[in-house]
């Protein structure tokens, strides 16, 4: 898995691409949540990915559960 971030608007763009699954989930987890330390909106672009699975899942509602905590919108884009 790759990603880039990006910022768009006053928020953070997260732009996975390939497979977020067990081995590159705890990347993925890492990512969203230092960006939502950055006290910005996170959009997280998900066109370039190929396959997630429940630990991928579970990385975006953490991040999600976390960006609620501190009044951030999060948001999910180009999901397939």
């Amino acid at each position: 898995m790759k990603h880039e971030i990006r910022e768009t608007g006053g928020a953070s763009v997260v732009a996975f691409e390939g497979d977020v699954d067990l081995e590159t989930s705890p990347t993925a987890r890492k990512v969203l949540l230092d960006c939502v330390g950055l006290k910005r909106p996170v959009l997280v672009d998900m066109s370039e990915v190929t396959y997630i699975d429940s630990s991928g899942v579970a990385s975006l509602v953490e991040s999600l559960q976390a960006a609620r905590k501190t009044g951030l919108d999060f948001a999910l884009v180009s999901v397939s």
